[in-house]
């Protein structure tokens, strides 16, 4: 943690209390977020009034926060000193973070100020921060948000503040959060305990300030406890990607002696195949890079194809997870599925998804959308994690080196997951 000074001008009328000035104020510029209480002791240096400040105080209600402060009176006399102005110089707490400043802009490490917790938020001291492909999009503009943005909906780490409203959280918590941080609770949605489709949520990353930072701030009511057994570095990947990929796995609500396929074996799909095999289903890889067949069957994977064709011609499966971005490996997987059988679409893109109406009709199947679909699903993510039965292969990157894993990203190089570690 770093401090850097900062001045502000402000107003203020002191009172003689115990032979000590009493000296209350208000904000006359932007830089100073809050009403605040000025505690001075006076020395008289050249004939002049000099106090030299001890604490600055935020008034605001629910904030119990202060920060040093010193300042010096320039005035002849003390007695009429409505209305005079004070220069302040206060330190300021700062961190690091990856900033992106402007729209497809590179990505920047700088200095910040530190945030301080509100009421129902906890402060965060980040270990792990995961770079979601997602992110590529938020730099490029594609998910609206203003800039300069502080990106990351994979963070992880230890509380070392809390708010005095907190209660269900305390310091020395290892915790995270996921894409959701806030949303209004007065919605239709929100009262349907379908937060993620509420017109006012907020979302990490976007909204707030995301994990690409030394600290954050979260919403007590956002953060989920991370298992004991499980490291910051593979907790990171599954508040996204796991909780992703786990939840359409849930959703489409597979049934016993059901198999499940997984259309694509990247930074989703190779935590789908383990949650799959994980969960006890017979699982498919559907995999055009024949030189991931080694890597895959160490995940469990217990018959790898390269298409639909292949998958129809083994039998079929009952569901797909499709992980791909690839919208024509999306629809050339259907014609793997058995009657009745679910598509789940995770994987993003621009094209449109073209089906056979009569598939639908005569095979009765289903394409479902997914996102993260609930906290019970993220619980029962990190529980596989903790038991040894799911693990994300990461690359660790510094801080310091943000740029360089999110070119990786970029490029599509990472394997599978780029984790930002502080």
């Amino acid at each position: 943690m770093a401090r850097r000074g900062k001045d502000v001008r402000v107003s203020f009328s002191p009172l003689v209390v115990l032979g000590r000035f009493y000296i209350s104020g208000e904000r006359v510029n932007r830089d100073l977020a809050c009403k605040f209480v000025l505690h001075f002791q006076p020395r008289v240096v050249r004939g002049n009034h000099e106090w030299i400040g001890e604490r600055l105080r935020c008034a605001n209600e629910g904030s119990k926060s202060e920060i040093p402060a010193r300042g010096s009176r320039i005035q002849e006399s003390c007695t009429k000193p409505d209305g005079v102005g004070i220069e302040l110089r206060w330190e300021e707490d700062i961190m690091q973070a990856a900033v992106v400043p402007a729209v497809s802009s590179s990505w920047q490490i700088k200095d910040v100020p530190q945030p301080q917790p509100g009421p129902n938020q906890v402060l965060v001291k980040m270990h792990a921060s995961g770079i979601c492909y997602t992110d590529v999009h938020e730099t490029l503009g594609h998910i609206p948000g203003q800039f300069p943005r502080i990106l990351g909906h994979e963070p992880v780490g230890e509380i070392i503040t809390v708010a005095p409203d907190v209660t269900t959280r305390k310091v020395g918590d290892r915790v995270g959060t996921a894409w959701i941080q806030s949303t209004c609770g007065r919605c239709e949605w929100c009262q349907r305990g379908r937060r993620m489709f509420c017109p006012y949520l907020k979302g990490t990353g976007i909204d707030v300030q995301g994990g690409h930072a030394e600290y954050m701030l979260m919403n007590a009511d956002a953060t989920y406890l991370i298992p004991g057994k499980v490291s910051y570095e593979q907790a990171a990947p599954i508040f996204c990607a796991g909780y992703t990929v786990y939840s359409g796995l849930r959703w489409a609500d597979p049934k016993p002696h059901e198999r499940v396929a997984v259309l694509g074996i990247g930074g989703l799909g190779h935590l789908a195949v383990q949650f799959a095999k994980a969960a006890g289903f017979e699982t498919i890889a559907i995999s055009h890079s024949p030189d991931k067949d080694k890597m895959i069957r160490e995940l469990g994977a217990d018959e790898i194809v390269r298409d639909g064709k292949s998958l129809a011609a083994m039998g079929g499966a009952d569901i797909i997870l499709s992980t791909s971005n690839s919208t024509k490996s999306m629809v050339d997987s259907i014609q793997g599925l058995r009657p009745d059988g679910r598509l789940v679409i995770m994987g993003a893109d621009a094209d449109p998804l073209s089906i056979s109406i009569m598939d639908l009709l005569m095979r009765r199947i289903r394409i479902i959308g997914s996102q993260q679909n609930g906290p019970e699903y993220l619980y029962e993510a990190l529980d596989f994690v903790a038991e040894g039965k799911v693990k994300t292969i990461v690359e660790t990157y510094p801080l310091a080196e943000a740029p360089k894993a999110y070119q990786r990203v970029v490029e599509g190089k990472a394997r599978f997951r780029a984790v930002l570690t502080m």
